[in-house]
């Protein structure tokens, strides 16, 4: 009976961890995906808005995520602002990033400890349970599909009113708050830039995740009852 409750509980962190995991790690990548960064400022006239060449929109790009990454130990990033070198963010944009290096530093930590647990997890279950290993991928296809819907559709109805509820959860001040007037930041990564870049952190994570579940199915389907319990 204990290893019975023993290897729900298994199962059942697995099917956690593992959307957990991909989530945090498609966001990591994209965040330093560069291309993405230079289509977006192209499509939302980024150019324009912050009076910078995308050359030095892209190198100040670089610094951020150099920043974000560990990389960098400030934010004091110089570029060229119609056509004068000088500090690209002011006082409150910075005092801002350094809270979403903190939240971008604790995703870090908790993808890492997602990762091993995914592992010693997996390493039990294929040892106690081979069956119970890829339902567990089934059920995190599921759960995270589901969950993934229901976001998508919050999202969709209204981007803006989730987008200030995640920042009123995850900032304790209101930092986050920037006026296009006199903030390059907000002009760099406008309101069309996030809704982009949650779409396409969603949809990764969730074709990704959609994908090992259905990995877990064939194999147990192949293998049938070859498996012992």
């Amino acid at each position: 009976m204990e290893g019975f409750i023993v290897k729900k509980i298994v199962v059942l962190i697995l099917a956690i961890t593992i959307p957990i995991f991909v989530l945090l790690t498609c966001t990591e990548l994209i965040v330093k995906w560069d291309d993405f960064f230079y289509k977006q400022y192209n499509a939302n006239s980024v150019e324009e808005a912050t009076t910078m060449e995308i050359d030095d929109l892209m190198k100040v790009t670089d610094e951020i995520q150099d920043y974000l990454l560990g990389d960098r130990e400030d934010f004091l990033i110089t570029g060229v602002i119609d056509g004068q070198s000088q500090l690209v963010f002011n006082e409150r944009e910075i005092i801002h990033m350094e809270d979403v290096k903190d939240l971008f530093n604790g995703g870090i930590m908790i993808r890492n400890i997602s990762f091993l647990l995914i592992l010693i997890s997996s390493i039990y279950l294929w040892n106690k349970d081979k069956k119970a290993l890829y339902r567990s991928m089934i059920y995190s296809a599921i759960g995270y599909f589901t969950l993934g819907v229901i976001l998508g559709i919050l999202l969709l109805s209204n981007f803006n009113k989730y987008f200030v509820i995640f920042h009123e959860i995850f900032f304790r001040n209101d930092f986050w708050m920037l006026d296009p007037s006199n903030s390059v930041l907000i002009n760099m990564v406008n309101i069309n830039f996030f809704m982009n870049i949650a779409a396409l952190i969603l949809g990764s994570s969730l074709l990704i995740v959609i994908l090992i579940g259905i990995f877990g199915k064939i194999i147990l389907h192949k293998k049938g009852n070859s498996y012992e319990r």
